[in-house]
Parts: C-alpha cells; structure tokens; sequence
C-alpha cells in the first residue's frame, strides 16, 4: 500500500512527513476500498430491481476514484475530500429514496459523511458533513402524513440480503479506515523514533565537537593565562603590568565565554546533571560574598549577604551550582549598578500555593533597573535586555539562561522583580530539603582543592574585561593583592605533558614555586622515571600518545598495590572540562583534577593540600617498577 502512496502522490506536494501528506495517504486507502467495494454493491442493488441505483453507485465510485488519479494531477485534497463526501451523500439519498427512507439498507452509510470529513479536510469540514447527516435523519424521519416510514417497493427478502451487503461493505470502510489509522500511526511513530535517533547523534556530535573544541582552545589558553600570570608576578612598569593585566583579563573572559557555551550545550542536550549533598547554607553563601566583594570594593560599591536565623544550617542541594548562580546573579548586579550596592538576602519563604518550604535567594541591587517590558529577555539564550551597537555593558546574554535552567534542575526558579531607577531584585527559589551536616572521615577522598570551573566562570562575569584602573585592587588578577601559597621547602614534581608549550607553562609554574622539576612526554616514560627516582608528586596529563594518563595511573597504582609502596600523589591535568572527568580522574587513581588552563594559585594550592609538611621519603631505584611500563 505504501508504494502505491508513493506512486499516486507526487512527494512535492505530499511530504510524507506533513498533516497533508497523511491525509492524502488516508485519501488514497479509503477512496480506493470504496472504488473497488462500490461496483458489487451496484450489482446486488440491480439484482435487487433498482438498476437507477446501480448506475448511481457506479457513478459515485467513478467519481472517487477520479478523486484518486486527481491528487496527482493537481486536484487540492480539501476539494477531493468534499467531492468524496457530496459522493456518498448524493448516492444514499438515491438509494433511501428508492428503498425505504429510514428503513433502507443504506442508512448506516451516512456515518461516512462526517469521518471522511474531519479525515480527509478538518474538523470544521467534519462538523459540516455531520451537520448534512443529520439534517437527511431528520428529513427522512417526517415520513408521509406522519408516518416514519416511507413507502418503499423492496420485498423483504432482497432487503435482508441488501441490508447484509450495505454492512458488510460499511465494515469494509471501516476497517480501511482502522487500518489506514494505524499504519499511520506506526509511520509516524517510526518517523519519530528516527528523528530522535537523529537528534540524538547530533548532539553527541555536537557534545564531542564542544568537548574537542575546548581542548583545543584550553591548550593555548593555558599559555596565555599561565605566562601571562607569571609575567604579573614578575618585576614590570606600571605601563607594561597594565598591558599584560590586560591581556589575562582577556583571556578569563574567553574562557568564560567558553564555559558558558559549553553549559548551554549539555543543557540543550539533557547531559547536565546535579548532585544533591548536605551545603552549608551560610559556608555557600559567605563565599560568593568574599569572591565577589573585592570586585564590588573596587567599584565603589558595598557587597554583604544577609541568612536570617530561621533559614537551617544544611540543605540538600548542589553546592557548585548553587554557588554558580549566585556568582552569576551577584556579578550582573555589580556589572550593572554604578552606586550604592549588592545584597544576597537568604530566608524561608514557603510556596503561596501549595505550602511546601522554599528558601529563598535574593540579590539585590541598587542599579538602573529593568523595564517590564525587557524583563521576557532576561531568561532567553543569547538575548540581551539593551542589543545596540551602543551598549555600555558587555556579556554573551548566556548567564541568566544557564543559571535559569540549573535552577531547574535544582527544582527551584529564578523570578525577577524591578522598575527602572529602584534597582533589580533576582529571587533564586529552591525547595528546603533540611540535611545533616556532612561528617569526614579519615578514609574519604581529600576534597579536590581545585576552585570549580563553574565558580570561576561565574565569578570572571563580574567584570569581563575591567578598566585598567580596576586592576590594582582585582582579586582576579595576579600581583594585584592576592597572595599565592608559597612551600616550605622544594619539591620534586613529575610533570608528565606531551605538548611543548604545557611543558613551558607548567615548568614555569614550578620553578616559580620553588620546586624542582622533572618532564616526560608520555604515561610509559612516567612509569620510567618513577622507578628510577620516586619523585613528591606527579602532574598527569590524561591525553598522551604511547600511554595515556588514565592507564599509566592505574598501572603505578597496581605496582603499589602488589609492593606495599605508599601511594605516590598524582594529580591529573586535561583540558577537557565536561561533566564526569574529575570523575574518571578518581576512578583512575588519581588524587586530584585540574582543568587546563591551570592558574599558579590553583596549582599551589593542590600541592600545598597534597604535600603537607613532612620528611621526605625518596627511593631512589625499582627496576620492577621500570619493567612496569613495558
């Protein structure tokens, strides 16, 4: 049957894919079943004595058959379906007419009128049709001189056959009609597991192009932000520091950018997930405070947070996504305010409608406010509320609409309240889950010391790119206040890196530190270099040639397995940054993540967290251990 779809309807005008192209293919079917059913019918009614009506019937199928071959042609379908309808209708009046009025066989063939209606053209054609059914019931029905029956010259034996043949052939339609239905249905349940099958690979596509993407850009990015960094450290002019401040700022913006596209990808594709922990509610909030208070200062304006004492200690929640939306929420509102300031309110504030317990998330702002016509665009991806060539603040219009969708996911909403000169009030609501505080034990993972990438994404939104003048007091940039973690004494870092210029940006970063450094291009010569001479910590790339890092960590971890070595601290370095990678760096082995590009900060604070003070332990030589890497 569907070839036979294929071969009546031109594709051009009937996708099959489109509402017209299955009415054309219901057309089709049941205009078909009708021609073929309709000459039989006409017989047994000229066996019956009532040649007229044969001839009508013929006719009837003539015409809904020419309905067929006419789609091809050119005909319209709302045109076809109504010559279908006036088909039929015109064929039952001739036949109740000659047979019996409301006692003809044909009767039942009314029902047609109004399912081929709403089938073939829409429901309006389908209440039209039905509207003409019941008027001919009616009609029929008055009778003559008040009789409900109309004379008829049908003897009733044939009628008992005639009645037999008009049902079978309506059951004949109506089966069509199911079967039509359904294949219609399968179509396009077929047609839709297709195109989600479709979307799926797309966007696992598009996942692993951003996922690519970004280790390409983070590969240089990480020497931009890296020696950049070290250069701020360095001894310069004011003009020179004000240059190189620059660029790093640049270069955080980038990222940002960066960051918040790929957000917006995992959103679209469902990839984003949370994971709900006991948060310290007030811990959560004071750090969006200190990160981001610096930044208020330096502009002139006042930052602090405020948890009424009714608000529970620990909520069940996701600490870095709730800390992502606030950074986020807090850095508009200082982007945007020129005086005055910035207040991240926290209090109970239970649903109106249904009396569940919220908690409630205000930043307040004393800026220019919104209009309430612009307030729609908040929340829309890449729209911002002022789009001229003219506008003063900068920013992607990606923040507000990652931030809206984690709230989401945290079973919560964002809302926002303002008039333009009264400032913005963003309101984060999520559901108050109450939870225990967390309880560390001696046994657990040492927490990643790493800033989440999220928290320094949303946090660099406060001020992209700054005036050179906001420099001196940015906690965003080296040398300007911000003190780094310096050892207490040397030591040797493994560095295992295949790209030249991460090699540069990582052996610089050590040495700057004060400790000794040792590189290899690979997870073999790691293994190597271990056995040789067992070094304080290891840097490990996880994407090398030969041997990856992932492998080479399981490797050095089996060794001390079998050995009875104490575990060698081993912190991995990529550049990939998409959800589970700090994951698949734990399961490897590994004792911490950091995601490229590495800051000096991040990277002393990792070692510092990893090597504590202590006496060192150092074996020289395990040629069991070399052997390893073969």
């Amino acid at each position: 049957m569907s070839r036979l779809d294929d071969l009546l309807l031109p594709a051009d005008r009937f996708p099959a894919a489109t509402d017209a192209g299955r009415r054309a293919r219901l057309f089709v079917r049941i205009g078909l079943t009708v021609g073929f059913w309709g000459p039989f019918f006409g017989l047994a009614w000229g066996w019956a004595g009532f040649e007229r009506v044969t001839v009508g019937v013929v006719a009837a199928a003539g015409v809904i058959a020419g309905c067929v071959v006419g789609l091809r042609r050119g005909l319209p379908l709302p045109l076809a379906g109504h010559l279908f309808a006036t088909a039929i209708a015109g064929i039952h009046a001739l036949m109740v007419f000659e047979t019996g009025g409301v006692l003809s066989p044909a009767l039942p063939w009314l029902v047609l009128l109004p399912v081929a209606g709403i089938a073939f053209v829409g429901r309006r054609a389908g209440l039209f049709w039905l509207g003409i059914a019941v008027a001919e019931i009616a009609f029929l029905s008055l009778g003559v001189d008040g009789d409900t029956v109309w004379p008829t010259a049908l003897a009733p034996e044939r009628a008992a056959w005639l009645t037999i043949a008009a049902n079978f052939g309506l059951c004949a339609v109506i089966a069509s009609f199911t079967l039509a239905f359904e294949v219609e249905k399968d179509r396009a349940l077929s047609a839709l597991e297709r195109s989600s099958a479709r979307e799926r690979q797309a966007n696992q596509a598009k996942s692993r192009f951003l996922a690519n993407m970004s280790h390409e850009i983070r590969t240089p990015m990480n020497a931009v932000l890296g020696l950049s960094d070290l250069l701020l450290r360095s001894p310069l002019g004011p003009e020179e520091h004000e240059r190189i401040a620059t660029i790093h700022r640049s270069a955080t913006a980038l990222l940002t950018i960066l960051d918040d596209i790929l957000d917006l990808s995992k959103l679209e594709a469902g990839a984003l997930e949370v994971e709900l922990a006991p948060v310290d509610v007030r811990e959560a909030v004071g750090q969006v405070t200190a990160l981001m208070g610096e930044r208020a200062r330096a502009r002139g304006l006042d930052f602090h947070h405020e948890v009424e004492p009714a608000v529970p200690r620990c909520i069940a929640t996701d600490v870095g996504r709730l800390r992502q939306i606030l950074l986020n929420l807090a850095g508009n509102a200082i982007r945007f305010t020129d005086e005055g300031g910035v207040t991240i309110r926290v209090r109970p504030d239970p649903d109106a409608r249904t009396g569940a317990p919220r908690l409630a998330f205000e930043v307040h702002d004393t800026g220019c406010g919104i209009a309430l016509e612009d307030q729609s665009k908040l929340f829309r991806a890449f729209s911002q509320v002022d789009d001229s060539i003219t506008r003063r603040h900068g920013g992607t219009g990606l923040g507000l609409a990652i931030s809206q969708e984690l709230a989401r996911l945290l079973g919560g909403e964002i809302h926002v309240t303002s008039r333009p000169g009264a400032g913005t009030t963003f309101t984060l609501h999520l559901p108050l889950a109450p939870a225990d505080a967390p309880h560390p034990t001696a046994d657990e993972h040492p927490p990643d010391p790493v800033v989440h990438a999220d928290e320094r994404r949303a946090a660099a939104s406060a001020a992209t790119v700054q005036a050179p003048d906001d420099a001196a007091a940015d906690p965003g940039i080296p040398g300007s206040g911000v003190e780094t973690p310096v050892p207490s004494r040397e030591r040797h870092i493994l560095v295992a890196e295949d790209h030249p210029v991460n090699q540069l940006v990582l052996r610089a970063m050590l040495e700057e530190l004060g400790h000794e450094v040792q590189l290899v291009e690979d997870g073999e010569r790691a293994i190597e270099a271990v056995g040789l001479a067992r070094p304080d910590l290891i840097l490990m790339d996880c994407q090398m040639p030969r041997l990856d890092g992932y492998e080479a960590t399981r490797r050095l971890r089996e060794h001390e397995r079998r050995t009875g070595a104490p575990p060698l601290p081993i912190v991995g370095v990529t550049a990939h940054a998409m959800r589970g990678d700090r994951e698949r760096c734990l399961e490897a082995g590994m004792d911490a993540y950091l995601s490229k590009p590495v800051s000096l900060a991040s990277l002393a604070a990792t070692i510092a967290k990893l090597l504590p003070d202590e006496p060192e332990t150092h074996v020289t030589h395990d040629a069991r251990l070399a052997d390893d890497a073969d």
